[in-house]
């Protein structure tokens, strides 16, 4: 049995290394060592664009940010430990909140998997709950328009302009895809990344859980346990991959130390690292890489990488600054927009040191309290 699942990591890495290769000979490489930490400042890379301190009372209060969704003139914040949704305006001003967790025919359970705009009828608020069910709100009133059936175990939902949807599938059998081209009523139009015969459900963690996000006609996915980026072209509905990370000092799996407990609890990756994607524009790409998993106890190093060079500046997730604006950045956050999105800390922020009188550093630090919800930061290219 432990030969077994050995092999079964081993085919997974092979896979996960391989898949697109046949298909794309433009695949560019990114080499970069995690232990070269950068001279430069975040803010070589870019500026602010809109700087939004969200409003605190005692209802406004958010439990942890899971995801956010830009629309229109307001800004939806959900929220990881109480599945609540707090609405602000533009400006930050609080809204309301919205709770449905539940099992009432207007609730939306207490697992969600996703959340994201319809692109193709911007007036809804999809809910994707693990039940499997899409559950469709509308985004102004957030009554329940319908309900329909999903496929399987769908763990991440990236929305496209035409109203399909690019799904995760979380658990599945052979002859199945890891990610799957769906449409609103759930009927699968096209499969990519195929899962090997060798994996089953007594190995969930080899599946990987990709992030998406949207530039141009393109839909950027990074498989979990990967290291690797696939491109989504949504006019071909082709997923070939784009680019590929060599990190040097990387340790990699070591087979011969695997125990069967190590594949049952998911533990064989806490020696290597993980890699998350924060943003791709028209300059740079935004990643964050981690040993083990991305945590508290494992600190991360966040990548900034020219798309024309594809050279990386590295530097420590706890140390990055915006030093024009005088700024610690905290870390960023998934949104539906094209833009990174940072979280800026408020009791980091009153601990940092600022010099200049009109930066935004200074200005946000007599406004706040460390008891002050977190400020969204929204920046683009320098």
């Amino acid at each position: 049995m432990k030969v077994t699942n050995i092999c079964r990591v081993i085919v997974f890495c092979v896979f996960i290394c391989s898949c697109g290769r046949a298909q794309n000979d433009e695949i560019q490489m990114i080499h970069f060592d995690l232990h070269k930490l950068s001279m430069k400042s975040f803010s070589d890379f870019y500026q602010i664009k809109e700087v939004i301190p969200l409003e605190t009372t005692d209802s406004s209060l958010i439990a942890g940010i899971d995801n956010i969704i830009f629309f229109e003139d307001k800004i939806v914040i959900g929220e990881y430990w109480t599945k609540a949704f707090s609405i602000f305006k533009r400006d930050g001003s609080f809204l309301g909140k919205v709770d449905k967790t539940g099992n009432g025919p207007e609730e939306y359970g207490s697992r969600i998997g996703s959340v994201v705009i319809d692109q193709a009828d911007p007036d809804n608020t999809l809910i994707m709950n693990k039940s499997p069910q899409l559950f469709f709100y509308n985004y102004h009133t957030w009554k329940k328009v319908k309900a329909t059936k999903w496929i399987g175990a769908t763990a991440m939902l990236g929305s496209l302009p035409n109203g399909d949807f690019l799904a995760y599938q979380e658990f599945g059998n052979e002859n199945e895809y890891f990610i799957k081209l769906v449409n609103q009523t759930g009927e699968i139009i096209k499969g990519f990344l195929p899962i090997p015969s060798q994996l089953s459900f007594t190995t969930p963690a080899l599946y990987p859980y990709p992030f998406t996000f949207h530039q141009n006609n393109q839909v950027y996915v990074l498989p979990y346990n990967s290291h690797s980026i696939y491109e989504y072209n949504c006019k071909d509905t082709l997923l070939l991959e784009k680019y590929r990370f060599e990190i040097e000092n990387n340790p990699s799996i070591n087979i011969k130390r695997l125990k069967q407990q190590d594949i049952d609890n998911g533990t064989y990756y806490n020696d290597y690292y993980r890699l998350w994607l924060h943003n791709i524009d028209s300059s740079y790409m935004i990643i964050s890489a981690s040993v083990g998993g991305y945590n508290v106890n494992n600190p991360s190093i966040t990548c900034i990488v020219n798309l024309k060079t594809l050279h990386a500046e590295v530097f420590n997730s706890g140390d990055l600054r915006d030093t024009h604006e005088e700024i610690p950045i905290s870390h960023f956050i998934w949104t539906n927009l094209s833009f990174p999105v940072a979280i800026i800390s408020p009791e980091k922020m009153e601990n940092y040191a600022t010099i200049r009188s009109d930066s935004w550093g200074t200005m946000l630090k007599r406004k706040i309290s460390r008891d002050s919800n977190p400020i969204l930061v929204i920046y683009e290219e320098r």
